[in-house]
């Protein structure tokens, strides 16, 4: 008995059987190599990637400290002025001070809703000198009342208010 018949395959079969694994080897390390090649690709895009999201990232912190800092102008703006939110019904006036003897030339943002008190007060902060004397405000030939809103002083926009000093 000789070999071939011994493991029931001749030597043809055998030689063919090598040829089919080595195709089927060479067809493998081949796509083996491509998905490699793939995976290359892949991970240089994942880095570009990687690199716009944190740029991406480093801006998006730029611009909340620049918000942030706004938020801090907007407050700081709101405590020296009068108008924070301006509600329904409501108006923003640009209120003018004069003085008779012609040493302020001032002029506040307010609501028609503010107090004039508060303009007052601002004024005040601002020459701190005419705290100190007995002062009286006309507007349009009439005299403020200082308790009274804006709009009850019928107060327009744009009108000089004229701060006069009693003696």
């Amino acid at each position: 008995m000789n070999r071939n018949s011994f493991y029931g395959k001749n030597e043809n079969q055998n030689d063919s059987e090598k040829d089919n694994l080595y195709t089927n080897i060479k067809i493998i390390n081949n796509s083996l190599n491509e998905k490699e090649k793939e995976i290359k690709e892949l991970k240089i895009e994942l880095d570009k990637k990687s690199d716009i999201i944190h740029d991406l990232n480093q801006q998006i912190q730029n611009k909340v400290i620049e918000i942030n800092n706004l938020k801090e102008q907007i407050n700081i703006l709101n405590n020296d002025d009068l108008v924070t939110v301006v509600n329904p019904g409501e108006k923003v006036i640009a209120t003018l001070f004069h003085s008779s003897d012609q040493k302020i030339d001032f002029s506040i943002a307010c609501k028609n809703t503010t107090p004039f008190v508060q303009l007052e007060e601002k004024l005040y902060e601002e020459y701190p000198e005419y705290k100190e004397t007995d002062n009286y405000f006309l507007y349009n030939g009439g005299k403020i009342r200082r308790f009274k809103t804006i709009e009850e002083n019928q107060i327009k926009s744009g009108k000089p208010i004229i701060l006069y000093v009693n003696n």
